[in-house]
This record gives structure tokens, sequence and C-alpha cells, in this order.
């Protein structure tokens, strides 16, 4: 009798025929490639003689490669996306933290004010004569520079960098 290839595969798990048919069958009706048959030999466990192919000598500790580069990886994220980040972070907090009566400043969303008077973590910001609103410390881009130092280009910039 003639195995496909399934069924080869499926010998070689453990799966398909029940153990005595595939003893039986491999015993003596398996065909001989050399005797004309074409297909592999299957011994009695079931197992092709063709059908898995050796593992290469020396081939273990592909596990070290991996871990250095996941290692590698993990430090090119760092250097380039998190600490940049965490400075950004630390920079803009001082800015908050040293925001005084009488500042000029731009939010992110780009309302520009005075600061009126600084609480814990709000400030209550002058937009007009007579107009003021509470909004967070968090909100604030930075500081509004002065026509003479650049004033809208440093403002754009400010807003950059705390979006």
């Amino acid at each position: 009798m003639k195995l496909s290839s399934f069924d080869v595969v499926f010998a070689q798990a453990g799966l398909g025929q029940s153990s005595s048919n595939t003893a039986s069958q491999g015993a003596g009706s398996g065909s001989n490639p050399a005797s004309g048959g074409g297909s592999p030999d299957v011994n009695a466990t079931g197992s092709s003689q063709e059908a898995a192919p050796m593992a290469k000598p020396g081939g273990g500790g592909g596990g070290w490669d991996m871990f250095i580069l996941f290692g590698v990886m993990i430090l090119v994220f760092y250097f380039l996306m998190i600490r940049p980040q965490q400075k950004r972070q630390k920079k803009h907090k001082e800015m908050t933290d040293s925001l005084k009566r009488g500042d000029s400043i731009i939010t992110t969303a780009g309302i520009y004010g005075r600061v009126e008077n600084v609480e814990a973590d709000t400030i209550l910001l002058e937009i007009a004569k007579g107009t003021q609103i509470k909004m967070l410390k968090s909100q604030v881009a930075g500081r509004q520079a002065s026509a003479t130092e650049g004033g809208a280009e440093q403002d754009k910039k400010a807003i950059r960098d705390a979006v």
C-alpha cells in the first residue's frame, strides 16, 4: 500500500491510524525506492526515514544572539525616545514651578496672557482687561518672549516643544 505525505506526517506525530495498523504496514508492506515503489520506507514505529532532515551540528546558541539584539534595541529606544522626553518633561516642570505673578506666558492652546495668581497646580491667567481664566500649570507652553528677543518665533518654538 502506498502512503501519501499526509500519512507519513501523521504517522510521525502519532496521529491517524492505530498503532497496530501502522506496525503491520511498516513491517512488510512499505515499498522501497530502490525496488521502484517511489515512496519512502516507513519503519515499525511509523516514522519515515526520509521525512526529517538531520539537525546541523553546533546549531544551538541562537538564543544569545536574539538576547543581545533585543538588549541593543532597548538601548536604542531609551536613548532616542525615552531619555529626550524625560529631559523635556524636567525642563517644563522647572519652568512651570518658577512661574510668578506678572509673567507673560503662552498656553498650549495658543492663548497669550499674564499670570495673576499661582497656586499648587493651577494659575489664574488674565487674557484681556477684566477677563481671567483658571487653568492647569501643565498647559503652559512657555514664557512669552518679548518683541526684541524674536518674539513670535520663540513663541512658536515654545508651543512645538510643549506638545
